[in-house]
């Protein structure tokens, strides 16, 4: 069996400085790290890796600075893994590409990649490259098993959990907290560096010209970014309880609450 786990790397939130003066987000010094929901699919694809014959293959498309991300799945348990240097912030054009690395990579029977991208919560990158692919799909999965040639896991709703069940090749989206992603060990980690490779592809090496990457570039439009406004600093009433309860009403009242 062979599994695709697909992971994306995302800016440290903490380390992000907001340019109010650009009205944009300033990332220059910012750190990374992978995907929550994408480590999340990775430990599901690490878990069904257990049963015999089973290799994951980890994929990402991005910065060479991703290779760190490949590194860590490889520290995790990842058996291959495969850069595909560039970057786009149009999932159409990422579910292009990643479709085209798939195919290169050869018969599959399973792909999984994180349900929501941190940041800026789009969920449509697994979707998209399941019709692209043209295999059924699982989102928002929990609870993954394979048996019989088929894939079953619980998929998360809004108003509880459905039970459902597909053929392979299938693609599932894993949830952020479906499962607690393990931690590599130091001589994993070491040989993830110093003996293991990740191989990089280009998106030519895929066979993807310019003039089919501006097909699918700029989908996705954005018309603004701005700066939030700043909040008002808030007032820490000190005191006993009593006091404090006193206090509070006349603050309110003020503030015209």
């Amino acid at each position: 069996m062979k599994i695709i786990a697909i992971l994306r790397e995302r800016f440290d939130p903490e380390t992000v400085r907001v340019s109010r003066t650009r009205g944009a987000l300033d990332t220059r010094r910012a750190r990374k790290f992978i995907n929550p929901s994408d480590k999340n699919g990775l430990e599901e694809a690490l878990c069904l890796k257990e049963s015999p014959k089973a290799e994951v293959v980890a994929l990402s498309f991005g910065s060479p600075e991703s290779e760190d991300a490949l590194r860590e799945a490889m520290a995790m348990g990842a058996d291959e893994a495969v850069l595909i240097s560039g970057e786009s912030p149009d999932e159409s054009l990422e579910a292009l590409v990643l479709s085209r690395a798939i195919g290169e990579l050869g018969e599959f029977d399973l792909v999984i990649i994180g349900h929501r991208v941190a940041g800026y919560g789009a969920s449509q990158v697994g979707p998209r490259l399941a019709e692209i692919l043209g295999v059924p799909q699982i989102t928002r999965a929990l609870e993954v098993e394979i048996a019989d040639g088929k894939a079953r896991a619980k998929s998360r709703r809004s108003d509880g959990y459905a039970l459902l069940e597909v053929p392979l090749p299938a693609l599932l989206t894993v949830d952020s907290g479906a499962n607690k992603p393990r931690y590599p060990s130091l001589p994993a980690i070491i040989s993830a560096y110093r003996e293991r490779k990740v191989t990089t592809w280009t998106v030519a090496d895929l066979g993807l010209d310019q003039a089919t990457l501006s097909e699918r570039d700029g989908i996705t439009e954005v018309r603004e970014t701005y700066a939030a406004e700043e909040r008002e600093k808030g007032e820490r009433i000190t005191g006993d309880a009593a006091q404090a309860v006193r206090i509070l009403p006349e603050r309110l009242r003020w503030r015209g609450f």
